[in-house]
């Protein structure tokens, strides 16, 4: 019988961990779909491949209440409890691999890609570039119904950082809204 529960046990907690990596996935997949798409991100291909740096970033600071909205931008808030999530999950350093899948649009950047920031015109296999973007975890709120993702990328030699507020409709993750912040 503790046998019997002890491996119960184990199944749920790796069963929780699963939907845990698979609810990343997915709302890192959602944003990264919406990025892939604009046409304000970039000064060169707007629909060049996103080189994504095999680190993550650890949030450094304390609190975190999301960007601030840029000239006639609205506001893109999430719930106080996503950002509380995202701060926890982005205390270290974590492999950029496990919070997405590759596809055509997007993928880890390669040593060689790595070395020629930030002059990269073009990708080591010939494709057109995007951008280099680094990735932090995305954080959740308490019901699991909103997330709040936080891109780091260069839209020219200088940095700009994206955040999205996602929903959970039916299961899956839709944008409800993202802003942009560029530096100079």
């Amino acid at each position: 019988m503790l046998r019997q529960l002890g491996l119960s046990t184990l199944l749920l907690v790796g069963l929780s961990s699963c939907s845990q990596a698979d609810r990343t996935r997915g709302a890192l997949t959602a944003a990264l779909a919406d990025f892939s798409r604009r046409t304000n991100t970039s000064s060169l291909e707007e629909g060049g491949v996103i080189l994504i740096r095999s680190k993550t970033y650890a949030w450094q600071e304390g609190e975190f209440g999301g960007l601030k909205a840029m000239d006639n931008e609205k506001e893109c808030r999430a719930h106080s409890s996503a950002y509380e999530s995202f701060v926890k999950l982005n205390r270290q350093e974590m492999a950029a691999d496990q919070l997405f899948f590759s596809n055509a649009k997007w993928r880890l950047a390669n040593t060689d890609e790595l070395d020629q920031m930030p002059i990269l015109t073009s990708t080591s296999d010939g494709q057109p570039f995007k951008t280099m973007m680094s990735l932090y975890a995305p954080g959740f709120s308490s019901d699991g119904k909103q997330a709040f993702v936080f891109l780091a990328f260069s839209w020219s030699i200088h940095g700009a950082r994206a955040s999205y507020v996602l929903e959970d409709i039916e299961g899956s993750w839709r944008v409800k809204c993202s802003q942009l912040n560029f530096f100079a």
